[in-house]
């Protein structure tokens, strides 16, 4: 019987090691329920939290956009899986960006229960958080496949 116990743990730190976002939340991002844009594209996203845009694609309206935390798991997971940067990366990216002129970094909020309520508050605001915390007061916009 304790042989069947340790290779059942071995077994399930291999897979954890194997497949490490098995059990990763499904990251969305969302807009105020006014808001008319529908849907953005992945590189729409990328763009918007990189700072490349200050306004929504398809309307030209100024939008604010609302970053999480970073000791927020939702924060790491949003920017290596769907803007594609590593987080050491990204602050090496937004330094020279933002020094550039071209670019302003996402106003930080706190975690997903702050990112709705702010999203919420402000029709010009998007943010990304974890879907758990999506109910019909946010329209989601983007859902990463």
């Amino acid at each position: 019987m304790m042989k069947l116990q340790s290779l059942l743990k071995i077994i399930t730190l291999g897979l954890c090691i194997i497949f490490p976002f098995a059990a990763t939340a499904e990251i969305v991002v969302v807009v105020n329920k006014a808001n008319t844009i529908e849907a953005l594209q992945a590189d729409d996203v990328r763009r918007i939290f990189l700072g490349r845009v200050g306004a929504f694609p398809q309307t030209g309206k100024p939008m604010q956009v609302l970053d999480q935390n970073k000791s927020s798991d939702t924060y790491k997971q949003f920017y290596e899986e769907i803007v594609g940067f590593k987080i050491r990366h990204l602050k090496r990216y937004r330094a020279a960006y933002v020094f550039s002129g071209r670019g302003a970094v996402p106003k930080v909020t706190g975690k997903d229960s702050e990112v709705k309520e702010q999203v919420i508050a402000n029709a010009s605001a998007i943010g990304y958080l974890d879907a758990r915390y999506v109910d019909d007061s946010l329209k989601v916009v983007y859902r990463h496949k």
